[in-house]
């Protein structure tokens, strides 16, 4: 999961609660990539642009 360092209280609960369901229905932890500098739309915006882009290269990491 991936959210911005800047997400609205309501989002990051939301985000703890989906987690949560997800280790009860299966018992893997879901790990959280933190986009620093970022909130829930600028993290997407900041791709392919040469900044703010460190989140993605985890994410990338992460998938290998």
């Amino acid at each position: 999961m991936v959210e911005g360092e800047f997400e609205p209280e309501w989002l990051i609960d939301a985000g703890k609660v989906f987690r949560k369901e997800v280790k009860d229905k299966t018992g893997e932890d879901l790990r959280v990539v933190v986009a620093k500098g970022h909130n829930h739309v600028s993290l997407n915006w900041a791709l392919s642009t040469g900044e703010g882009e460190e989140w993605a290269e985890e994410v990338i990491e992460w998938l290998r």
